[in-house]
């Protein structure tokens, strides 16, 4: 969910056609409708969305509860306050990773720089954008400290502190 212009907005699941669009909240009735704006063209694929007030991004990830080949992508959007609608920018997708995630987690430090998270491989990941929004590093990051995971463990991201992002992460391999 994320609030702009106004409005909260959401990537939902629509039943009849079996793909993830944009909706918008109509706070008076408290009911969403559907925009005309898919945010993935397949199946099996949970995102997450970040708003930075300019530009809404969408990392769309094939969902998997165990580790696999898949793709992970990276949409930005802009929105047309006349229009009231969200449409994808030219040169996007963006490929974030290459392999299928139980979760994928996004955010953007003070500096430009989007981050994402991720567990595969029983580690956890990171990866970042260098030079703008269209390229992502080469190569993930397995994240430095961090024991081994479960394939089943997550991971999440989060911007403070102007240029930091911190890492949070489960580990059901730990010993209590």
């Amino acid at each position: 969910l994320w609030f702009n212009d106004g409005s909260w907005w959401g990537s939902l699941w629509d039943t009849t056609t079996n793909d993830f669009y944009i909706w918008k909240l109509n706070q008076a009735t408290e009911t969403w409708s559907r925009t005309n704006t898919r945010l993935d063209d397949r199946s099996s694929t949970r995102a997450d969305v970040l708003w930075d007030g300019t530009k809404l991004y969408v990392a769309s990830h094939n969902f998997s509860e165990n580790d696999g080949p898949g793709t992970a992508r990276l949409y930005r959007l802009s929105y047309d306050t006349n229009t009231d609608t969200y449409s994808v920018d030219a040169g996007f997708p963006k490929t974030i990773n290459s392999v299928k995630t139980e979760t994928l987690v996004i955010a953007k430090d003070s500096t430009g720089l989007l981050w994402a998270t991720w567990e595969a491989g029983g580690h956890i990941w990171i990866n970042h954008t260098v030079g703008g929004d269209t390229n992502w590093n080469a190569t993930p990051i397995q994240l430095p400290g961090a024991a081994a995971v479960n394939t089943d463990d997550i991971s999440s991201i989060i911007a403070f502190g102007g240029n930091k992002v911190g890492v949070f992460w489960s580990n059901q391999n730990a010993s209590p």
